[in-house]
């Protein structure tokens, strides 16, 4: 398989993240990856976070680039993960990459009504110190 990659300043129109799948608005930086596969060509970008990161998670997990993989990570990144106000474990989750983010909100009942409870985890402490932990 052959890549390369370049660095965009500023897109000119919308794009979609591969391994986040946030939406590269337009005037962001990102990162533009054209490949070659068995005589078929393609190519994809990267959000600033991703293109930064992507490598230390992608070589600790030794596992290929597909789309929506970031998400996958950051699920078994929260495995355990308790809400601060009532130690509850269920919970929804979104990833700003922007912000580098994991903003969470809590399903769980606490005294017969739902918890509620937002809260945030920096994406590049859970998902860095969880690669460095593992190694």
């Amino acid at each position: 398989m052959f890549t390369h990659s370049k660095d965009i300043k500023l897109t000119r129109k919308p794009h979609l993240c591969l391994f986040c799948e946030r939406r590269i608005e337009i005037g962001e930086s990102a990162q533009k990856t054209f490949y070659v596969d068995s005589g078929k060509g393609g190519d994809y970008y990267l959000c600033k976070w991703c293109a930064t990161h992507i490598d230390d998670i992608v070589e600790e997990y030794e596992y290929e680039l597909s789309g929506g993989d970031l998400i996958e990570y950051v699920s078994s990144a929260l495995y355990g993960t308790k809400c601060p106000k009532c130690n509850g474990k269920d919970y929804d989750f979104n990833v700003d990459t922007l912000c580098a983010k994991v903003i969470l909100s809590c399903n769980d009942y606490m005294e017969d009504m739902v918890c509620g409870n937002h809260w945030a985890v920096s994406l590049n402490e859970l998902l860095l110190v969880n690669i460095k932990q593992e190694a």
